[in-house]
């Protein structure tokens, strides 16, 4: 790539030169110098499509720019330069278009004097002391190369209306009464206007050819909502009238303006002429000592590094921000895992206790289960004892004695013997023991038993 250091002409390696080209901002600033240079005409760059009357309305041939078709003798263009004048004309249209509102003009360093020329490689070393931040630099560089290179003298959105008149006539519309909204490019001597509401294409665009007897007026008038204003293209024994509106007084005026510039240069060669003119026109104002220049160098510098600092301090309040939350986000989910492990303890205990309580009563079972096997084999042993009764009648007596039992078992109101049993239910008043009633549940049932065998 071109050197920012060394000032003098050399000639650029095939490396340096891939490397340039795959930049679009070093193309287009590279196509304004050669513009200003006087080293080509305005047709050897065939950026803009130019109609002819043989071609098609429909189809235009368009060609391939300049930058691609001259991309292996771009050798030839190395010795080209510029005046102070008109570098200076350039850059600093650049830096009006990036600071609009600073009232005071960039100055050159005192080196670069009315005797030096200025070659592409002090333009771009240039360029890179005044401008730091390249996301400004682009669309200011952008606009200049299409206002010079391409010479697009205005393009945005207007109101318009077309009138064809008659001299001592009644008017006669050929649009629709009221304005329409295009979409408007002015190039020298001509004006393309294409209409929002239809896709735009070559046969659907409205053409209005600019001569030098077109009347513009000086400025724009008001009118309700809008700033208006109407020019007149006298063809012959007729004359066509359009009316232009926009709602911005600012942007009439420029457009106003814009269509006079047209008029005044009727092709791109008198347009080139006149940028040229003007270019050449302009004061270059040089700083007194190369101490101001270094000065302009670091306050830049220090402009930029004060806004990067700015940049990563943002940054740095936005990460505090997010740790912030998350700890914030940390500590709620301790909290809720503490109250998880609360309740898990809380639902432990509630199921141990129920496993104490049916193991409990799974005792009580069998040891009521025991009880009843002892007492039956107690009487059995008495009734074994008796000699007056046979085998078959102590099996009888037996069996009828366990159904007594169980009857016994099922009236006595015990909780060794029913679970349904409760001594509220018995003995409201009386306060007795577990062992009290097993006690008394046994002499009942002893004492009926003995009732019963005699």
């Amino acid at each position: 790539m071109y050197s920012c250091r060394s000032h003098d002409t050399l000639t650029p390696s095939t490396e340096s030169i891939n490397l340039f080209w795959d930049d679009q901002l070093n193309q287009r600033l590279y196509m304004i110098f050669l513009y200003f240079s006087n080293s080509l005409s305005p047709e050897e760059f065939d950026l803009v499509a130019i109609e002819n009357e043989k071609n098609d309305k429909k189809h235009i041939n368009v060609d391939e720019p300049f930058y691609k078709k001259h991309y292996h003798q771009i050798f030839q263009y190395t010795n080209v330069s510029l005046s102070p004048n008109t570098a200076y004309f350039l850059i600093n249209r650049i830096f009006r278009l990036i600071n609009p509102t600073k009232a005071e003009n960039i100055e050159f360093p005192e080196e670069y004097n009315h005797d030096n020329i200025i070659t592409f490689d002090v333009f771009i070393y240039l360029i890179r002391i005044f401008f730091h931040d390249r996301i400004s630099l682009e669309p200011a560089v952008d606009k200049v190369y299409e206002r010079f290179v391409i010479q697009i003298i205005f393009k945005g959105f207007v109101l318009c209306e077309k009138i064809k008149e008659k001299y001592s006539c009644i008017p006669i519309n050929l649009f629709a009464s009221n304005s329409k909204v295009y979409w408007c490019t002015i190039l020298p001597g001509s004006i393309f206007l294409w209409e929002l509401t239809k896709r735009p294409s070559p046969s659907k665009r409205h053409f209005i050819n600019l001569t030098k007897n077109t009347d513009v007026p000086e400025t724009s008038f008001f009118k309700k909502d809008r700033f208006e204003f109407t020019i007149k293209i006298h063809i012959h024994s007729s004359f066509t009238t359009y009316n232009f509106a926009h709602f911005d007084e600012l942007c009439s005026k420029k457009i106003v303006e814009s269509i006079r510039l047209a008029v005044e240069c009727n092709n791109r060669d008198e347009l080139t002429k006149f940028d040229m003119n003007h270019a050449s026109l302009t004061e270059c104002k040089k700083q007194k000592n190369k101490l101001m220049t270094w000065k302009t160098a670091l306050e830049m510098e220090n402009e930029r590094l004060t806004k990067v600092l700015l940049e990563e301090k943002e940054k740095l309040r936005d990460e505090e921000i997010v740790r912030t939350m998350t700890t914030r986000m940390l500590f709620d989910e301790k909290d809720k895992v503490k109250l998880l492990k609360k309740e898990l303890f809380e639902l432990k205990k509630i199921i141990d206790s129920q496993n104490l309580y049916n193991g409990y009563q799974n005792n009580k079972h069998l040891s009521l289960k025991k009880k009843n096997k002892r007492f039956l084999k107690r009487r059995y042993k008495k009734k074994n004892c008796n000699p007056n009764n046979n085998n078959f009648s102590s099996s009888d007596s037996t069996s009828d004695m366990e159904n007594e039992l169980n009857e016994i078992i099922l009236k006595v109101p015990c909780n060794e013997f029913s679970e349904d049993f409760s001594v509220t239910d018995a003995f409201r008043n009386i306060k007795i023991g577990p062992r009290v009633k097993e006690s008394m549940a046994s002499s009942l049932t002893s004492s009926y038993l003995s009732n019963c065998s005699y």
